[in-house]
């Protein structure tokens, strides 16, 4: 067995890979991509062997598949939640996929998006692609992090050029019978000219597949503010995503963040941590190192136990 995981843990993991690639009509070579690991770990790990010819399987290689994959191999402190913003997100996703619609999805800082879309990814596999931008991300750089995400080898240098090998490989998806959807994350990075950019994209492959755009409301004062000032380009890629413009209203912070501090007994530790964090993302941060940390000193969770945990 592999050193720090016991063998039935592995038994559990390598049972529900199996499951898991038969559900989703995954070979293992779609497995192992996912998981970022060899192609002959997964065919090892599915045969029931904990080694590689004489080496032994790693327990990075197990947990690399077991996060692909949804698998919890330790205990889990914080929980999956089907809030309110979570579903919303992840059923206009769907309709994206589905129904090629193209969409702009926003939504404010901390409250799951990103989130929602690694969990619809891995829930439907099969052609999601996603790259996230950050204030960096030039033209050249966004169109690499697609043809990447795309598996397109020998991409051209030069961006029609680059937008066409895109274009070619998702017509090549969608007649083929699947249903590509391509999200960008952290939309709100983008810079003029990747707007502009976004609308040549749509051009070329919006008969194929949909662009997702999520971001805060940024984005959409941004793209209000180029509007405003006739930004040249602005107006034709506005209306290609008007109509799927999606706003995700975020409730009251007490609302949003009941259905996490059910574990936790302690109301004034409820109260604090309603007043401390603004968002979800916060009251991860606190929170699941919190009820860990508790769990592995044998405490109860409560109010004087979190200030001495973090010093307040």
């Amino acid at each position: 067995m592999s050193k720090g995981l016991e063998k039935e843990k592995i038994k559990q993991l390598t049972d529900y890979l199996r499951d898991y690639g038969i559900q989703h009509g995954l070979p293992q070579e779609s497995l192992a991509q996912g998981a970022g690991v060899n192609v002959s770990y997964i065919n090892s790990m599915l045969n029931g062997a904990t080694t590689v010819g004489n080496t032994k399987i790693a327990d990075v290689y197990y947990r690399r598949v077991a996060e692909y994959i949804g698998y919890n191999l330790d205990k889990v402190y914080w929980v999956h939640k089907d809030i309110d913003e979570y579903i919303e997100v992840y059923t206009e996703l769907m309709d994206a996929k589905v129904n090629s619609n193209m969409k702009i999805i926003i939504n404010n800082s901390g409250f799951g998006k990103t989130y929602t879309v690694g969990r619809f990814k891995n829930e439907n596999m099969k052609h999601n692609y996603r790259i996230t931008v950050s204030s960096l991300h030039r033209l050249d750089d966004i169109l690499e992090d697609i043809g990447e995400t795309l598996n397109i080898e020998n991409l051209r240098r030069a961006k029609v050029a680059r937008l066409r090998q895109i274009a070619a490989k998702l017509q090549k998806i969608r007649f083929s019978g699947g249903r590509p959807v391509l999200v960008i994350d952290e939309a709100e990075n983008l810079t003029v000219n990747t707007l502009k950019m976004m609308k040549a994209l749509y051009d070329a492959i919006h008969d194929y597949c949909p662009i997702v755009l999520i971001g805060t409301d940024d984005l959409t004062q941004k793209l209000d503010y180029l509007l405003e000032h006739k930004e040249p380009g602005i107006k034709q890629f506005y209306r290609r995503w008007k109509s799927g413009i999606r706003v995700v209203r975020s409730r009251e912070k007490e609302e949003v963040f009941a259905p996490f501090l059910e574990s936790v007994e302690d109301k004034k530790l409820r109260e604090l941590l309603c007043a401390l964090c603004d968002n979800i993302g916060e009251l991860h941060d606190y929170l699941e190192p919190a009820l860990r940390m508790a769990d592995e000193m044998g405490e109860t969770l409560t109010e004087e136990f979190f200030k001495q945990l973090y010093n307040l």
